[in-house]
């Protein structure tokens, strides 16, 4: 008897693929309601792309959108592209103002709308768009990033190749703590930056913001639970309060023996700033931040991203060749403190 419940178990458990079922139950199709395709086009021409996920409908229709700080400035890559700089050079030439490039908003219905900058932040590489309502779009559901279990199935939903949106399938790969960031094995083109990482059920836990060059499979995105609140920041001040502690770093790996095992070295602190206040001093080498590994500068300011002000941290450093801890309260960007 036992026998038989066991091959009815393992029979079940090969039928039921959770996958398929989100699949058939319309699921992927909801998922692709709740993103806009970014279309950049010069003349009747398409140029590329980006895209932008849709967080709520405002009452005359139109949507507030989060999207990535480069993809509503495609004049930043167009500016190191070498054709497109021939073509600004060659009207330039004859006197004429180079074509301007136009963004406009598409739906999965291919409705196309305009779109405005309603807040960014460069050093985020985040932005709100507000989207006409000539589109149309559903609020997407967040979840918390660490619902979804590393190796669990993740869709990408994006303008991939800037061909529009498009889902594709691949696994929560990595959750890096130092950077702040999620990565998926799921392929990602030029055009799905803003673009949706959903998890297995559908829940939103990042935005895709870039792809590893160098490395086939590995792109990354910013979790949810910090998109939550550099929207809350975005839209109510115009700005992300982000963690700040008055102090400059420096990557040295390169340089010393010592600087390999803790390569990022404090090389200013502000005068009254909360690192002075806790007593850390340029000079000092930063092993871990909150039990973190320190491991590069932007290790560093990714922890920073995710930290509010007022956030408590405890600073271990190497000074002298001593390690000592020190504890600091963050005060937020900008902020005169």
């Amino acid at each position: 008897m036992l026998n038989i419940l066991m091959a009815v178990s393992v029979a079940y458990s090969m039928a039921y693929n959770p996958d398929e079922a989100f699949i058939q139950t319309g699921g992927v199709e909801a998922l692709v309601d709740s993103v806009l395709a970014i279309e950049y086009t010069v003349g009747s021409r398409v140029t590329g792309g980006g895209s932008a996920i849709v967080m709520e409908e405002l009452e005359d229709g139109s949507l507030l959108c989060l999207t990535n700080h480069h993809v509503i400035h495609p004049e930043v890559a167009a500016a190191k592209d070498p054709s497109w700089r021939k073509v600004v050079s060659q009207h330039r030439q004859r006197g004429v103002q180079p074509p301007s490039i136009r963004m406009m908003a598409i739906d999965n219905e291919h409705n196309q709308a305009t779109l405005e900058v309603v807040a960014e932040d460069e050093d985020a590489d985040v932005a709100i768009i507000k989207v006409a309502p000539q589109v149309s779009g559903a609020s997407v559901a967040l979840a918390m990033p660490e619902s979804a279990r590393l190796g669990s199935t993740t869709w990408v939903v994006g303008n991939s190749a800037a061909r529009g949106l498009s889902v594709h399938r691949g696994v929560l790969s990595q959750r890096s703590r130092s950077q702040g960031l999620l990565s998926t094995d799921a392929a990602v083109n030029p055009g799905n930056s803003g673009g949706g990482l959903f998890s297995s059920d559908g829940k939103l836990i990042g935005m895709l913001v870039y792809k590893q060059s160098e490395a086939e499979g590995i792109a990354y995105a910013i979790p949810s639970d910090v998109l939550e609140r550099w929207y809350a920041d975005l839209k109510r001040d115009g700005r992300i309060k982000e963690a700040q502690f008055g102090m400059v770093f420096k990557d040295d790996s390169r340089n010393s023996e010592v600087a390999l095992d803790y390569p990022v070295r404090i090389v200013r602190v502000k005068p009254g700033s909360p690192g002075e206040r806790a007593g850390l001093r340029a000079g000092d080498r930063v092993i871990s931040a909150n039990g973190v590994r320190v491991t590069s500068e932007a290790s560093v300011l990714g922890l920073q991203k995710r930290w509010t002000s007022d956030w408590e941290v405890r600073w271990r450093v190497l000074r002298d060749g001593q390690p000592m801890n020190f504890t600091a309260t963050s005060v937020g960007k900008e902020d005169p403190r």
